[in-house]
């Protein structure tokens, strides 16, 4: 026997004419049957009628109508039949006449109210479902209407799919990019109006709604794809597509997201042209330029390199930059790296290296903060200045030099005017 585990079952069985009245029957059988076993048990006869009134009252209300005349009808007559006292064999007291026709008729007015309640109820009922339906309609429509405005304000392009590939809705966006009107797209297959093809060889590439309705997964895709649009022009884009599924997990559709990329690449072209400029000027520099990440180099120009005495950049490339510096100039380096890492600047500047052979080299330095492979760095900038301090040491020694012969000059000098006073003494005598 089927197991009914639902309103709806039960309220399905309830709407049998057959059910109500064989439940009917059962209720006013087992109505007897109680009352007889009252009365055993008290050894004393009850009122006839004192258990059917509940009994007709009740199946008046869950049966309707009809079932509560029925149960009067039969409760009227299984007590004449069985509970009344009989004056011949089909005779009925007069006294118990009148209190069957109180019943019948009390039974009667009771399914008249079960009625009239049930239609109230019942009606209540269906304004009620009727104002909820009504008021989810309208909160479904609100919903829409602001997704609708959501995804028609983006700046992405959007496309849903129901579970066959057919096109449910395009956001402007996606009319923008694809040059189909939304009207016009409308139940066509996806692979018909989004058309991707791999950007540098033109060949086709699985469409990215019949990868999420295989795979029922989120798919996301930016490995130079163009879009092929309406008139057959080639579009970079990049996008990701996900399954929509139901409350019960079934797949229903996919919803693609995509955007238009051209701006994007071409600035990605600019940096790397900037950066090839930048690589090119710093390779060319005549000034040792070494850039180090947290303390430790990760790239030297090839003046850096004859700078230390290195022939390849893996020489130096991890090295941590204070190894090379003087021990006595270390402490000076740090402070200049923390200024510079904290957003400070710091002023050309005289300190010693140290060479990969151990020789003691004398440099001018200073440096910048820059970004490296997106983490910030510091570029120091060295310029060997060993043949400057030489000169300055012959410049120095020189003006030593000069000044002891203008010392000289400058005392034979004190010593020839003395006698150039005598010699005109003795002049003057003659």
């Amino acid at each position: 026997m089927r197991r009914f585990a639902t309103r709806d079952d039960w309220k399905h069985l309830q709407s049998r004419p057959l059910f109500r009245y064989g439940v009917s029957a059962a209720v006013i059988l087992l109505a007897f049957l109680w009352q007889q076993s009252l009365q055993w048990m008290l050894g004393e006869a009850m009122p006839p009628f004192v258990i059917f009134f509940p009994v007709v009252m009740l199946v008046a209300l869950l049966g309707g109508f009809w079932p509560g005349v029925f149960a009067t009808l039969l409760s009227a007559f299984v007590a004449a039949g069985w509970m009344l006292p009989h004056a011949g064999a089909f005779a009925i007291q007069p006294v118990d006449q009148v209190g069957l026709a109180i019943f019948i008729c009390a039974g009667f007015g009771m399914s008249v109210f079960a009625h009239v309640y049930r239609e109230t109820r019942q009606r209540a009922e269906a304004s009620e479902k009727e104002l909820a339906v009504r008021e989810s309609e309208a909160a479904l429509q609100q919903s829409r209407e602001r997704l609708r405005v959501t995804l028609s304000s983006i700046g992405d392009a959007v496309i849903s799919c129901d579970a066959r590939g057919r096109i449910t809705f395009m956001n402007p966006k996606a009319e923008e990019l694809t040059g189909w009107k939304a009207e016009v797209a409308a139940g066509n297959a996806i692979l018909e109006v989004l058309r991707v093809i791999e950007e540098e060889t033109g060949q086709p590439v699985e469409n990215i709604a019949t990868l999420v309705l295989r795979e029922r997964r989120p798919v996301r895709r930016a490995d130079h794809l163009a879009l092929v649009d309406k008139n057959g022009a080639n579009i970079p884009i990049e996008g990701s597509g996900a399954p929509i599924l139901d409350a019960d997990g079934e797949l229903t559709g996919v919803v693609l997201v995509f955007h238009n990329v051209t701006e994007q690449r071409v600035a990605q072209e600019q940096i790397r042209a900037s950066e090839r400029r930048y690589r090119t000027l710093v390779e060319m520099s005549p000034e040792a330029v070494v850039v180090h990440l947290s303390g430790r180099i990760v790239y030297a120009n090839a003046a850096a390199l004859r700078l230390y005495g290195a022939k390849y950049r893996e020489e130096l490339q991890g090295r941590q930059m204070l190894e090379l510096i003087h021990p006595q100039d270390r402490d000076l380096v740090r402070e200049r790296i923390a200024a510079v890492e904290s957003g400070g600047t710091v002023a050309l500047r005289e300190l010693r290296i140290v060479c990969l052979d151990g020789r003691e080299v004398a440099v001018e330095s200073t440096a910048a903060v820059i970004d490296w492979q997106g983490k910030v760095a510091v570029q120091s900038i060295l310029r060997d200045i060993t043949a400057r301090k030489a000169a300055e040491a012959v410049y120095i020694q020189t003006e030593k030099l000069a000044s002891v012969g203008r010392m000289a000059a400058s005392i034979a000098h004190e010593i020839n005017n003395p006698l150039a006073a005598v010699m005109n003494t003795v002049f003057l005598a003659r």
